[in-house]
């Protein structure tokens, strides 16, 4: 009995040091990052560059990465493991497919305005073509994730679920008379 007191209180002990390695390695982490941006905003104000183009500079780097970020977060908030027991509700999750397909279709928008101004002269087609972007883009993100799974259980379909293949592509689809 004294052994396993022992290596209980060794395996506490272990388990503490490592919490403390955790939380030291946390703060450095923070401190390192703040340091870069401190050094880097300090180099460019000392070089005396045209802050309006840093702050364009930042904008499109900020508008490269919304969709990138914002359809993680949507697959984050359905995902079971990572939510546990507070999963998306049907409307919320309408929301926010709708913000982040209009996020993808914002860059779309852009991409393709640069892009293709040369071939795509009218405004209307390179919205069509970035609106074809954002739906296709969604639908592939639902498609190759577990995000159509958990959209379709936040939609009401439970147990109702007939998996669908076409095209090597799997798809939910809900068989619930009521939707």
């Amino acid at each position: 009995k004294l052994e396993t007191v022992e290596k209980q209180v060794t395996d506490l002990e272990s388990k503490e040091q490592r919490e403390k390695q955790k939380k030291r390695n946390i703060k450095i982490m923070k401190q390192t990052s703040n340091f870069f941006m401190v050094a880097i905003a300090t180099v460019v104000i000392s070089t005396n560059v045209d802050r309006i183009l840093v702050i364009l500079v930042a904008q499109v780097f900020n508008g490269c990465l919304l969709p990138i970020f914002s359809v993680c977060l949507l697959i984050c908030i359905n995902d079971e493991k990572f939510m546990g027991s507070s999963p998306q509700k049907g409307w919320s999750n309408i929301l926010l497919v709708i913000s982040v397909t209009f996020t993808i279709f914002l860059a779309g928008n852009v991409l393709v305005q640069k892009l293709f101004s040369w071939v795509l002269v009218e405004v209307w087609s390179r919205l069509v073509v970035a609106a074809g972007l954002a739906v296709g883009g969604i639908l592939a993100v639902c498609m190759t994730t577990g995000l159509g799974r958990s959209l379709a259980r936040s939609w009401g379909c439970k147990g109702n679920e007939k998996k669908v293949t076409q095209r090597g592509a799997q798809l939910s689809v809900c068989t619930d008379q009521e939707h």
